[in-house]
C-alpha cells in the first residue's frame, strides 16, 4: 500500500508539473498570431499542440513571436519543441495529452482545455491519474 501511496502521489506531481507548464505558456499566446493556434490529432495517441508567443513588442505591437508545440511521443513522453528545434521531454508515463481549442466558440472561444492522463507500474501494481486544467489565452 505503501508503495501504491508513493507511486500515485509521484505520477500526480509529475502531471501537475508537467500541466502548470503547458498552462502558463499557452496563457501568453493569441488567436491572432501568425499561423493561429493549432491542436492537431496526428494518429491515435499522438496530439500535438502548436501556437505562438510575443517574443518582442514595441509599443502596444507584438513585432517577433515564437513558434512552440507540444506532443505526446509514441514512448509516453510530453516534448516541447521551440523554433522548430529539437525537442524536449517535458513529462513521462503519459498515456494521452488531449487539448480542445476552442473549448466553447461561443463561452469560450479564448479559453484551451488541456487533459492529461498518466499510468505507472511498480511492482505489479498500476497507479492512473487523470488532470485537466483550462487556460484562457490572456493575448487577445
Amino acid at each position: 500500500l505503501l508503495n501504491w501511496n508513493y507511486n500515485f502521489v509521484s505520477l500526480q506531481k509529475e502531471l501537475r508539473r508537467t500541466l502548470d507548464v503547458m498552462s502558463r505558456e499557452i496563457r501568453e499566446s493569441s488567436p491572432q498570431s501568425p499561423g493561429g493556434i493549432l491542436p492537431v490529432t496526428v494518429t491515435p495517441g499522438v496530439n500535438r499542440f502548436s501556437f505562438q508567443i510575443p517574443a518582442a513588442i514595441s509599443g502596444n505591437t507584438v513585432t517577433a513571436w515564437t513558434p512552440i508545440s507540444y506532443a505526446l511521443t509514441p514512448d509516453n513522453r510530453v516534448t516541447r519543441t521551440v523554433n522548430n528545434g529539437a525537442p524536449i521531454a517535458m513529462g513521462s508515463d503519459v498515456q494521452s495529452l488531449t487539448f480542445v481549442y476552442p473549448l466553447n466558440s461561443l463561452t469560450a472561444p479564448r479559453t484551451v482545455q488541456i487533459q492529461i492522463n498518466g499510468q505507472r507500474t511498480a511492482l505489479k501494481r498500476t497507479v492512473t491519474a487523470t488532470l485537466t486544467g483550462e487556460v484562457t489565452l490572456r493575448n487577445p
